[in-house]
C-alpha cells in the first residue's frame, strides 16, 4: 500500500475512534506531512477528502500543495519541519483536534509507529502557565430498582500535570431538571476540564441537555451512548469499551495493570460500593494510556470524594455566591477563589482552589487551622509571612516537574531547577522545625495523611524533609554537570552534561569527540597563523579566525575559509613544500594539549591540502587526514548523543525509583507551607478575623447540633475593593438555633444591597468552613452541613426553562433536603409566576423552612404578607430592611446600607421617583450647559493622582464644590490607624476615606477636629459628618 493510501486508511480509522476532529501527522523524513485527496466535481470545481487537510492548514497557516496523481484524482499534502511538533500539536489542541503523531524507526524508515495521541485533555504542555490540565470521564446512567426509577452519576478525574485523581459518585431522582444535576455541575465548575467523555444509557437530546445544564464548555466532548450500536447496527469503538468497563473482572484487569496488588486491594472495597464512579475511571484509565502511556505510568491513587465531612453546595451554590467565576467578569476581582488565592507557588494555588470550593464541617480540622493562622500571626506575623512569600517565590512547579520526571520528558534545566528549589525548601523547612507549633502542625497533617501524596486511610511518620532534599540533591549533583545543566532546555543531547566516571563507555566516547574536536581545532589554528602572516598587521591585540570550523545538519564538519584567504594559503603551503627537506610531502608537527590534559603532537601533512569552492565566497580545506578527523567528530558526537540518552534516561529511572515518595512528600510540604501563608497573608492583607465554633462536644455537635452563624461587622470581601466611592457598611447578621431568629426577610429598594449582604454572609460562612479567616470584626458559628442558594433570578434561557420552572425545581430541592444544619440563601422563592400564586408558594415555603430549624434569609419587595396570620405565627422569622432617604433638599437618595428592623417603608419605589421626576432629555441638556458655564471645573486628564493612593485624583474640592483642591484629606484621621494602618475595618489609604479638599476647607476641618466619611446616593457618593 503507498504511503499516501497508508495514510487516508490511518485517518478514517482515527477518526471513526475519537470523532471528526482528528487529524494524523506522519512523519515522513525530517518533516510531519498531512495529505487528502483532491477530487474534481461534475460542475468543474474541486473538493479535499480523506482528511481535514484544508481546516488544518488554515488554522495552523501551512500552505497546501499537489503531491502525486492517484487513480480518483490529485493528492495534496501540508506540512512542516519535525523540530516544531510541539508548535503546531500545541495549535491543534488549543483548537480541540486529536493528532495522532507516527514517528519513522531511525535505523528503517520504513517502519512507523504511533509516538503518541495528543488531545486538549491528554497534551503535556510544559510551556504554559496553567497549572492544571483535567481529563474527566462522566458516567449517567438510568437505573430501575423495584420498579423505581433514579439517575445515578458516575465521575472520574485525572489532572495530567500532577498525576492526581479525583472519584465521586452520587445518587438522584430520575427527573430531567437541572437541579438533578447540581453535583455534576459542581465538578464541572471545579476542574473545568479541557476534554470530556460522557457515557450514557440516556439518549443523545437528553445528553446535549445534561451537557446544557451542566455548562460543560470543553474543547473536547466525547459522547458514548451506550445504545448506539443497537440503534446503527454500526460497531463503535468507544461503546464497546464502556461496555467492557461495566464488568468487574475488566475492572480488576485495569486497575492491575495500572496500579500495583496492594495499592490495588487498600482501595477495592471503594470501587465495590462506588460502582459507576469506578466505571467511569476505568474507562479513563484506559482512554489515557491508549493516547499516551506516560499519562497513567505511576499516577496517584485515587482520592474518593464522597466524604462525609463536605459540605452540601446545591443550586449552583459556587456561581450564585461568586466563589468561582460566572463567565461574566475577569481578573483578580472575578471571584472570591481567584482574589483569595494569594498562594506563591502552582502547588498551593490547585491546593487551595480545592480548598476553597470544598468547605467542610469537621469541627477539629477546622480549630485546627484556626489555631495555627492565630499562632503565626502572633509569633512572626508579616515578616515571617513575607519571608516565606519571598522565599517560595523562586519555587517551580516541582510536582508537574515531578510528572515529567516519570513521563521521561524532564529536560537538564529543570533539574538544575529542582537542585536548586531543593536546598530553598530545606532552609525554609528548617525554620518550621525550629518551631515547635509549626512542626507539630505540620506532623499531624502526614500523621493523619492528609498530604496530597497520601493514600486514603494511611497514616505516615513526619519525614525530615532537609535529609530528603539532601539525598536528591547529592544524587543530581553525583551524576549531572550542572553548570552545564541550566543552559539546556531541550533533549536533543547535544552537549554532554553527564558528570565523568558516572559511565565508562560514554566518557570514552566523549574522549573521542573532544579530542578530534580539540585536533581539528589545532589544524584550524595552525593554518589561521599562516593566512595571518600574510595579512596586513592588526594594531590590537584581537586576533582574527580566518578558518573556521563548519558546521551543518547534512553535512557535518569541515574548515572553510574566504577565496582571497584560500589562495594566501596555498601560496604559504607551497613556500613551506619548497624549503621542505622532505620533498613534496610536508609534514609539520603541532603541538596541543589533549581532553585529558596531556601533550600530544598532530602530524599534519600540508601538501595533501586542496582547496575546492564551498558556498558563495568560500572555499573548504579538505584532505584526507582532515576529512578523517571531521568524520570521527561526526560518528563520535553521533555515539555521544545516543549514550548519553541511555546513560540520562536510566539516571531519570532510577531517580523515579528511588525518591518517587520522597518528591511526593517535598510537594507535601511545600503545598502545606503555602496554603498557611496564604491563610495568613489574606488575614493579615484584608483584617479578617478568626472564626469561633460554639464550645460544645465536638462529637456531639457533629452529629445532632443545629447550626448558627453570628456575624458582627460583617463585609463582602470582594465588593469592599471594587467599590471605592464609598466605604464599605458594615452589618451584623444572626442566623440560627438560639439566635434572635433563625429567618429573616430583608426589605429594601434595587441597588441598595440586598443580595450583597445576602452573598457576604454565605461567602464568609465558606470562608470559615473551608479554614479560612472572615471578612467581619466577630465571627461565631456551629459550621452548616448544607447551603443552598437561590440568587439568579434571570430566565434560564440556556437550559431552555423559564423563570418559574428553576425556581419551583430549585424550591423542590431545597424543601426536600433542608434541616437544622442548612443554610438557604436568596431572593424571592417564587417570582415567576402571577402575585397571588406567588405570595401563597413564598409564605408556605417560610413556613417549611421555620419548622425544620434551618438558617434562612430572603431579600423580598413583599409588604402585603407582613400581616398574614400564617407569617406572625413565625416567631423566629425577623423582618428587616436596609433604609433608602429621599433627601428633599439636595433632591437625591441616600442609600443608608444599614441593617434595621422591620420592613422599612412599602412605598419606597415613590421615593426613587421623587428623585426622579425630570424628564431624561431635560436633565442631559442643562448638564452640558453646566459643563458649558463652569469655568473652574478642571480637567481630569490635569488631576494629579495621590501619594497615599494612585488611584485617588487631587480635583475639584470635594467639600464646597467650588475651589480646586490642594489637599488629599483623610476623612476619618489616620491618627487613628492602627499598626497595620487600618481603621476599624478598612486601610487608612482606602480610596473612599480619601477627599480632595481645598485649602480654606482643609484648614476648617482640623480648626473644628472634625471627622467624615462618604455614604452612597442616587447621585453618587456624598460626604456627610461622622
Amino acid at each position: 500500500m503507498s504511503l499516501v493510501a497508508t495514510y487516508l486508511k490511518l485517518t478514517k480509522e482515527y477518526s471513526e475512534k475519537y470523532g471528526d476532529k482528528t487529524v494524523v501527522l506522519m512523519m515522513v523524513g525530517s518533516f510531519y506531512e498531512i495529505y487528502g485527496e483532491k477530487l474534481t466535481n461534475r460542475d468543474g470545481s474541486f473538493s479535499v477528502t480523506g482528511s481535514k487537510i484544508e481546516e488544518i492548514s488554515k488554522l495552523c497557516d501551512l500552505s497546501i500543495a499537489q503531491k502525486i496523481a492517484g487513480v480518483s484524482g490529485t493528492h495534496v499534502m501540508a506540512g512542516f519541519t519535525y523540530t516544531k511538533i510541539d508548535k503546531y500539536l500545541k495549535k491543534l489542541q488549543d483548537a480541540g483536534y486529536t493528532s495522532v503523531v507516527i514517528t519513522q524507526d531511525p535505523s528503517n524508515p520504513s517502519n512507523r509507529n504511533v509516538e503518541g495521541i495528543y488531545s486538549p485533555g491528554t497534551f503535556f504542555n510544559t510551556d504554559t502557565m496553567e497549572i492544571s490540565n483535567n481529563t474527566m470521564c462522566v458516567w449517567v446512567e438510568q437505573v430501575s430498582y423495584m420498579k423505581t426509577k433514579s439517575i445515578i452519576i458516575g465521575i472520574a478525574n485525572v489532572d495530567i500535570y500532577t498525576g492526581r485523581v479525583i472519584m465521586f459518585e452520587y445518587k438522584t431522582e430520575d427527573k430531567h431538571n437541572p437541579t438533578s444535576y447540581d453535583e455534576l455541575e459542581r465538578y464541572i465548575s471545579t476542574y473545568k476540564p479541557s476534554e470530556i467523555i460522557m457515557i450514557t444509557n440516556f439518549s443523545e437530546k437528553i445528553l446535549e441537555d445534561i451537557i446544557n445544564y451542566t455548562g460543560i464548555m470543553c474543547k473536547n466532548i466525547h459522547k458514548v451512548l451506550l445504545s448506539d450500536e443497537k440503534t446503527t447496527g454500526k460497531p463503535n469503538f468507544l461503546v464497546d469499551a464502556a461496555q467492557k468497563c461495566e464488568k468487574q473482572i475488566y475492572q480488576n484487569e485495569i486497575l492491575n495493570k495500572f496500579y500495583k496488588y496492594d495499592t490495588v486491594a487498600s482501595f477495592m472495597q471503594t470501587t465495590t460500593t462506588y460502582e459507576y464512579g469506578t466505571q467511569a475511571f476505568v474507562f479513563l484509565l484506559q482512554f489515557l494510556h491508549d493516547h499516551n502511556p506516560n499519562l497513567v505510568n505511576k499516577i496517584r491513587e485515587p482520592l474518593f470524594d464522597n466524604k462525609s465531612d463536605r459540605v452540601i453546595l446545591a443550586n449552583h451554590s459556587l456561581k450564585q455566591l461568586n466563589i468561582i467565576d460566572d463567565n461574566n467578569y475577569t481578573g483578580k476581582y472575578s471571584s472570591v477563589s481567584k482574589f483569595l488565592n494569594n498562594c506563591i507557588t502552582p502547588m498551593g494555588a490547585r491546593k487551595f482552589k480545592y480548598k476553597i470550593l470544598n468547605p467542610i464541617f469537621d469541627i477539629e480540622k477546622l480549630n485546627m487551622e484556626y489555631d495555627i493562622t492565630s499562632y503565626v500571626l502572633k509569633t512572626g506575623g508579616e515578616t515571617l509571612i513575607n519571608e516565606w512569600r519571598t522565599n517560595m517565590g523562586e519555587l517551580k512547579d516541582i510536582e508537574k516537574l515531578h510528572r515529567q520526571i516519570i513521563h521521561n520528558k524532564v529536560t537538564p534545566r529543570n533539574l538544575f531547577y529542582l537542585y536548586n528549589n531543593l536546598q530553598v525548601i530545606s532552609n525554609i523547612y528548617d525554620k518550621i522545625k525550629s518551631d515547635a507549633t509549626l512542626f507539630k502542625y505540620m506532623n499531624s497533617h502526614f500523621e493523619k495523611g492528609q498530604g496530597q501524596g497520601q493514600g486514603q486511610g494511611q497514616t505516615h511518620d513526619a519525614p525530615n524533609i532537609s535529609a530528603i532534599c539532601g539525598k536528591i540533591r547529592a544524587f543530581i549533583e553525583n551524576h549531572l554537570v550542572l553548570d552545564k545543566c541550566c543552559t539546556i532546555d531541550n533533549l536533543n543531547y547535544e552537549e554532554n552534561f553527564i558528570l565523568q566516571s558516572v559511565s565508562k563507555t560514554l566518557d570514552d566516547i566523549v574522549y573521542d569527540y573532544e579530542n578530534s574536536f580539540i585536533e581539528l581545532q589545532t589544524a584550524q589554528n595552525y593554518l589561521c597563523d599562516l593566512i595571518a602572516s600574510c595579512e596586513k598587521t592588526n594594531k590590537s591585540d584581537k586576533k582574527y579566525e580566518y578558518v573556521k570550523i563548519h558546521d551543518t545538519e547534512k553535512m557535518g564538519y569541515s574548515l572553510q575559509t574566504t577565496k582571497r584567504r584560500a589562495k594566501l594559503l596555498e601560496e604559504q603551503v607551497k613556500k613551506q613544500i619548497k624549503v621542505s627537506k622532505t620533498g613534496a610531502k610536508t609534514e609539520v608537527c603541532i603541538e596541543y594539549q589533549t581532553y585529558k590534559k596531556t601533550t600530544s603532537v598532530l602530524v599534519l601533512d600540508l601538501s595533501a591540502v586542496t582547496y575546492p569552492a564551498a558556498n558563495g565566497s568560500n572555499s573548504s580545506i579538505q584532505s584526507a587526514q582532515i576529512d578523517k578527523i571531521c568524520d570521527t567528530i561526526i560518528k563520535s558526537k553521533l555515539k555521544m548523543k545516543a549514550e548519553i540518552e541511555i546513560v540520562f534516561t536510566n539516571f531519570i529511572k532510577n531517580m523515579q525509583n528511588m525518591f518517587e515518595h520522597d518528591i511526593q512528600m517535598i510537594v507535601d510540604m511545600v503545598t502545606m507551607t503555602d496554603i498557611l501563608q496564604n491563610q495568613v497573608y489574606i488575614a493579615i492583607k484584608n483584617k479578617y478575623c478568626k472564626p469561633v465554633i460554639k464550645n460544645t462536644d465536638a462529637v456531639t455537635q457533629s452529629l445532632n447540633s443545629t447550626s448558627f452563624v453570628k456575624a458582627k461587622e460583617l463585609r463582602h470581601c470582594l465588593i469592599e475593593h471594587i467599590n471605592t466611592n464609598e466605604l464599605y457598611v458594615t452589618n451584623d447578621v444572626e442566623l440560627g438555633d438560639g439566635m434572635e431568629q433563625r429567618g429573616i426577610l430583608l426589605y429594601g429598594t434595587n441597588a441598595v444591597g440586598k443580595t450583597s449582604l445576602i452573598r457576604a454572609l454565605g461567602i464568609a460562612v465558606i470562608m470559615a468552613q473551608a479554614g479560612l479567616y472572615v471578612p467581619c470584626s466577630e465571627f461565631e458559628y456551629i459550621p452548616y452541613k448544607s447551603i443552598f442558594t437561590r440568587i439568579l433570578g434571570n430566565d434560564n434561557l440556556f437550559k431552555g426553562l423559564s423563570t418559574f420552572m428553576v425556581e419551583m425545581s430549585e424550591l423542590r430541592v431545597i424543601l426536600k433536603s433542608a434541616d437544622s444544619s442548612g443554610l438557604i440563601l436568596g431572593d424571592e422563592l417564587c417570582s415567576g409566576t402571577e402575585m397571588d400564586s406567588a405570595i401563597s408558594i413564598f409564605v408556605a415555603g417560610l413556613k417549611k423552612l421555620h419548622d425544620v430549624k434551618c438558617s434562612f434569609i430572603f431579600a423580598t419587595h413583599m409588604h402585603e404578607i407582613n400581616k398574614y396570620d400564617e407569617i406572625e405565627e413565625l416567631d423566629k422569622l425577623s423582618m428587616k430592611h436596609l433604609e433608602v432617604i429621599y433627601n428633599k433638599e439636595k433632591d437625591i437618595l441616600v442609600y443608608d446600607r444599614k441593617l434595621k428592623d422591620g420592613p422599612g417603608f412599602s412605598m419606597y419605589g415613590l421615593e426613587v421617583c421623587r428623585s426622579l421626576h425630570l424628564p431624561e432629555d431635560f436633565l442631559k441638556y442643562a448638564n452640558e450647559i453646566r459643563l458649558k458655564y463652569r469655568n473652574n471645573e478642571q480637567s481630569i486628564i490635569s488631576a494629579k493622582t495621590s501619594n497615599y493612593n494612585s488611584k485617588k485624583l487631587r480635583n475639584i474640592c470635594e467639600i464646597c464644590q467650588n475651589e480646586i483642591g490642594t489637599e488629599i484629606h483623610h476623612l476619618q484621621h489616620q491618627k487613628n490607624a492602627d499598626q497595620h494602618n487600618f481603621i476599624g475595618h478598612f486601610h487608612k489609604n482606602h480610596v473612599a476615606n480619601l477627599a480632595s479638599v481645598c485649602e480654606k476647607c482643609h484648614d476648617a476641618i482640623h480648626t473644628k477636629g472634625e471627622q467624615h466619611r462618604k455614604i452612597m446616593t442616587s447621585s453618587g457618593p456624598i460626604i456627610v459628618k461622622i
